[in-house]
């Protein structure tokens, strides 16, 4: 957290995704008063920019047969004349909204000599800004994007590399067109990407994607600046609400803005053979450049996450956040165990263990649907949750579980055997306690080593393993609470009793029912 003086603002960050904006009552009055007078203003100037950029835009590719259309626009009338009115009317664009100079440090090499500018950190949609710096290079965009107004057309006009992400088709023809660009020698315009892939808060550099650097060839590293915070200023471009960023960017009477370009990197050959080190390399080079960390940290669809060894697990644990919300909705810790008793009891009846927002709030006791919304939401991408993922999660969080009588637990719930699979490769490792509870964590599907574990030897492993003891110290332990779990197998004695407790484990366990078919299954304390 940052904290500068009473008439400064405070930015608090958890994490790189996340930046919030604390005005002091001065600048808020200040805010409101100027933004009344100039946000509508500078937008009427943008916008009517962006119309007259419409239809010139177009005029770029009209008339032009498919073949031609992929083919680059470099000579002729549809250049000469046409790319300065659009660089023209875009550098107006960002100046109506308060950029009203851009601070250069270092020079842009030509695209012969870096085929790519990889720039970083993204920050907002207002980092566009550094298009209209570097001549209008040509970028990766996401095709949905062309059936936008405006947008579409100056995606068109830019003859951008589109991609659907969720077609994997897709994917494929844009990494194909990349390095085919990249590997033009100058036939293409030099490309500008943003290798974190989304936008942060700028505090750290999270980890790089391997697109600009599949080719192989120099990347030249372009830092992105705003140096707002001095004098009482706002550094209102990195808020994350993109609204907001450009409500606060337009009520200042100017905001600044530096690019610095780096000098070209060339990789070697380990890292033009292995493109993850490439990006890597880079990454760790701008970071130190611009003095914050390098990150592993990635946003994977809508969640953050960071990697620890081979796992790709979320910044927030889910099972925390759960365990909040429900706090937060009245229950006390009581009304948790017996929220979580109600879930085995679902998940041994008739019912099963699969359950959508109507049945999960009173399940839970929740008097607010949309919290019962929200834990879905943390747990799954469709209308039905696995209730044995919230089971086990919450109860190892809420302390109501020993790590041993947990493991003992995931495979009672589980409808299948008693036998866990781990996939062993150099630099891959995944773990599944069958069939699907929060244990289990996929990573690399080329993992082909397969061993079939008992539980007591799934124990060991996870115990003795240092990623893995790391994740069971920060994701599977009460908040505040030091995880040492204890390094000796399980025999089958306590296989078979789940409710036996152990020395090593001081937490209380929920007792069990037996089902029909003999093995033990977790029930309701008795009153």
């Amino acid at each position: 957290m940052e904290r500068q003086n009473s008439h400064q603002a405070t930015y608090s960050s958890q994490h790189p995704f996340v930046h919030t904006l604390k005005l002091t009552r001065a600048q808020l009055i200040r805010g409101m008063v100027l933004g009344s007078i100039l946000v509508p203003i500078r937008v009427f100037l943008a916008v009517l920019c962006f119309l007259i950029m419409w239809p010139i835009a177009r005029l770029r590719l009209a008339g032009l047969s498919e073949a031609e259309r992929y083919r680059p626009v470099t000579t002729g009338w549809r250049r000469w004349l046409l790319h300065p009115i659009i660089w023209f009317l875009s550098r107006a664009v960002f100046f109506f909204l308060g950029f009203f100079w851009f601070r250069v440090k270092g020079c842009r090499a030509g695209h012969k000599e870096a085929p790519v500018l990889a720039v970083a950190p993204h920050s907002s949609f207002l980092d566009m800004l550094v298009l209209t710096e570097t001549q209008l290079p040509t970028v990766v965009s996401r095709s949905e994007n062309q059936s936008i107004p405006v947008i579409g057309a100056l995606l068109e006009f830019n003859q951008s590399v589109l991609v659907n992400r969720k077609n994997p088709e897709s994917r494929k023809r844009a990494v194909v067109q990349i390095k085919e660009r990249l590997t033009s020698n100058g036939y293409w315009p030099q490309m500008l990407m943003f290798p974190e892939g989304t936008t942060t808060n700028g505090t750290t550099l999270i980890k790089f994607k391997p697109g600009a650097f599949l080719a192989g060839v120099p990347v030249q590293p372009v830092l992105l600046h705003y140096p707002n915070k001095l004098v009482s200023r706002l550094d209102c471009v990195r808020i994350g609400i993109q609204v907001e960023a450009l409500w606060h960017t337009c009520s200042q009477l100017y905001t600044n803005v530096t690019v610095e370009y780096l000098p070209v990197y060339t990789p070697s050959q380990e890292e033009k053979d292995d493109p993850n080190l490439y990006a890597d390399n880079v990454q760790k080079l701008m970071a130190k450049t611009l003095g914050i960390p390098a990150t592993d940290h990635v946003m994977e669809g809508r969640v953050p996450t960071r990697k620890l060894g081979g796992l790709s697990l979320p910044l927030e644990p889910p099972a925390r956040e759960t365990l909040s919300l429900l706090h937060k909705d009245g229950l006390r810790e009581f009304e948790v165990e017996a929220a979580l008793s109600k879930i085995i009891d679902r998940c041994q009846s008739e019912q099963g263990w699969r359950a959508g927002v109507d049945e999960l709030a009173p399940l839970l006791g929740l008097t607010d649907r949309q919290t019962a919304a929200k834990i879905c939401g943390l747990y799954s991408k469709d209308d039905k949750v696995d209730l044995r993922q919230i089971y086990l999660s919450v109860t190892s969080v809420s302390g109501l579980l020993g790590f041993k009588s947990l493991l003992h637990t995931a495979f009672t719930v589980s409808s299948a055997p008693c036998v866990c699979r781990v996939d062993v490769e150099p630099q891959c490792c995944r773990v599944h306690l069958e069939p699907q509870c929060l244990w289990r964590v996929d990573l690399e599907p080329q993992c082909l080593w397969r061993v079939d574990l008992e539980p007591q030897y799934l124990f060991s492993v996870l115990t003795t393993h240092p990623t893995y003891q790391k994740l069971i110290s920060e994701y599977f332990t009460p908040e505040g609470v030091e995880s040492s779990p204890p390094s000796s197998p399980l025999t089958k004695e306590k296989a078979g009793n789940n409710n036996a407790g152990s020395p090593n484990d001081n937490r209380s366990a929920l007792p069990y029912k037996t089902a029909d078919n003999g093995s033990p299954l977790p029930s309701k304390k008795n009153d």
